[in-house]
């Protein structure tokens, strides 16, 4: 079973604003959860790097997984994995 995240994280702000957060099937299974919670722990942590820019642009982050039953592999099913994509958007207006 698949989930997927997206956010805009403007300049300055340290969480995405409602408007911007767009979650599909985060919830629905506890492996989907635990993939989006540590993906989401990896994007600030690279967002506050500095690796991708400083905080003074916008950001795009787009989260995918596949997590399976005790993230073992299931007949008919994709092996879990994990996607984590930063975009920097450019200065902020």
């Amino acid at each position: 079973m698949s989930w997927s995240a997206s956010f805009t994280l403007r300049a300055g702000d340290t969480e995405p604003r409602e408007d911007d957060l767009e979650l599909s099937n985060v919830n629905e299974v506890d492996e989907h959860l635990e993939q989006f919670r540590e993906a989401l722990a990896a994007a600030f942590g690279i967002l506050l790097s500095g690796v991708v820019g400083n905080r003074d642009k916008d950001y795009r982050v787009v989260m995918t997984g596949h997590g399976n039953p005790d993230h073992e592999p299931a007949e008919g099913w994709a092996n879990d994995g994990l996607n984590l994509s930063i975009f920097q958007l450019g200065d902020s207006a």
